[in-house]
C-alpha cells in the first residue's frame, strides 16, 4: 500500500492552532442575514441553472442589499476588502461605497497588473479605506493590513469561503482580530449556501460567530 500510495499524509494544522500560537489573529465572523421581500418568490419555481442565474442577478442587482454592504463598509475597521463574483456587481458596490464617502478602488482581472500592484500597495500602507475585488481575492493576496473582509458574492463553495477568511487573519501591528462579514441572503439556493459556509466555519474553535438580521 505504501509503495503505491506513498506515506501517510500528515495531520493538517488548523487555523485555530495557528491563532493560539500567535501566528494568526482571531477571526470574528458576523453573519448578516438579509431577508429581501422577494425571498420567497422562487420557492415553487422549477429549478436548474437558469433559475439560479435569475435569482443571482436579482440579488446582486438589489439596490437595498448593495446599500447595506456599502453602509457596513463605512462602519467597519479599515482597510477592508469586499469580495464579489461579477464585475458588474462590483461596479454597483463601488458606486454605493463612493456615495458613502469611502476612498476605495475596484479591481478585477481586466485591470492592468501594474495598476493592481499599486492599489494593493496602497492597502498595505493603509492609504485608502478599502478595495472591492472579484475572484482576485482567491489568489493568495498578501495584505496583512486588512482588518475587515466582506463576502458580498456569497457562493456555494464553503471551502473557498474558508480560504477567503484566512486571507484576513495575517498579523499586523495593532491588529487584534479580523472582522469577517458574511452576507447571507435568504432566498432560494443562497439561503442553503450560507448554512453550508457556516458549517465549515464552525470547525475552527477560534473563529467566533455572531448574527445580525436585516429585513426589507
Amino acid at each position: 500500500m505504501f509503495a503505491t500510495l506513498g506515506d501517510v499524509v500528515p495531520r493538517r494544522i488548523t487555523s485555530s492552532e495557528l491563532i493560539r500560537e500567535g501566528y494568526l489573529v482571531p477571526a470574528r465572523i458576523v453573519f448578516t442575514h438579509y431577508y429581501p421581500k422577494y425571498g420567497g418568490n422562487y420557492v415553487w419555481s422549477k429549478g436548474g441553472r437558469r433559475l439560479y442565474n435569475v435569482i443571482k442577478k436579482r440579488i446582486y442587482g438589489d439596490p437595498v442589499r448593495n446599500r447595506l454592504i456599502a453602509s457596513i463598509a463605512k462602519n467597519v475597521p479599515k482597510p477592508f476588502m469586499i469580495i464579489v463574483k461579477e464585475i458588474w456587481h462590483g461596479k454597483l458596490i463601488e458606486k454605493e461605497c463612493r456615495k458613502q464617502g469611502l476612498n476605495i478602488r475596484f479591481l478585477h482581472g481586466q485591470i492592468n497588473p501594474e495598476i493592481r500592484r499599486k492599489v494593493f500597495d496602497m492597502v498595505r500602507k493603509q492609504q485608502i479605506d478599502g478595495i472591492v475585488v472579484t475572484t482576485l481575492g482567491d489568489e493568495g493576496l498578501d495584505l496583512p493590513a486588512l482588518r475587515t473582509l466582506i463576502l458580498a458574492g456569497e457562493g456555494k463553495s464553503p471551502t473557498k469561503a474558508y480560504q477567503r477568511v484566512g486571507r484576513a487573519l495575517r498579523p499586523f501591528p495593532g491588529k487584534k482580530e479580523a472582522l469577517v462579514v458574511d452576507i447571507h441572503t435568504h432566498a432560494r439556493y443562497f439561503e442553503q449556501h450560507g448554512w453550508e459556509r457556516r458549517k465549515i466555519y464552525l470547525y475552527e474553535k477560534e473563529w467566533k460567530i455572531e448574527d445580525i438580521t436585516f429585513k426589507t
